[in-house]
């Protein structure tokens, strides 16, 4: 048996340099992408999810400041579907709106909306008044991670606060009762818009 060997390349080998300790980098947990949750997201969500996670420097969660036209623009895709996504990882809990971003007219001042990955929650969740949700940490510090099984209320498992769910639930209402999301007020006495 004759072996063919090929002729040695005449191009520059460059050795291999590691990255330095710092270099940063967005995990995504085994157990989080086996959930069915986690698959069955459109790949649009994934991405968004990852693009968020960059922000994510391991101090920041509850801060991460993210805007639907930050979303549209690393999505390449337009506001409207920015938001739906954002929504999606809401509704999936795997994001929680702690603050809501703001748009000023008279001055433009904009703020983004921050968020909190909930997959590196420090904080404890208030449940209700005598539960309170185990402290759940990031493995990168702990080593460790648990598997924790609690029955909560459907809105709290989005991390909505119960003041928020509350908010949420009569938005909904006025919706259905034809009335403005924000003011409650009836949209036939607004003028006709």
């Amino acid at each position: 048996m004759s072996s063919i060997t090929t002729p040695p390349s005449s191009a520059d080998v460059i050795p291999f340099e590691p990255k330095p300790q710092s270099e940063r980098f967005v995990m995504l947990r085994y157990s989080l992408l086996d959930s069915s949750a986690w698959q069955s997201l459109p790949s649009v969500a994934v991405d968004l999810y990852v693009k968020i996670a960059r922000k994510y420097n391991g101090r920041n969660n509850g801060r991460i400041r993210y805007s639907v036209r930050d979303g549209a623009e690393a999505l390449r895709a337009s506001k409207g579907t920015a938001s739906r996504e954002l929504k999606r990882l809401q509704d999936g809990g795997f994001i929680r709106r702690v603050s809501r971003g703001s748009f000023n007219r008279k001055t433009g001042e904009t703020t983004a909306s921050e968020w909190e990955l909930t997959e590196y929650r420090v904080a404890p969740v208030k449940l209700d008044a005598d539960r309170v949700a185990p402290q759940v940490q990031s493995s990168c510090t702990t080593g460790t991670s648990i598997d924790v099984d609690i029955k909560i209320d459907k809105k709290e498992s989005r991390g909505l606060s119960k003041e928020e769910a509350e908010k949420e639930e009569r938005r909904k209402r006025w919706l259905a009762e034809g009335k403005s999301e924000f003011t409650g007020i009836p949209k036939w006495k607004r003028g006709g818009r």
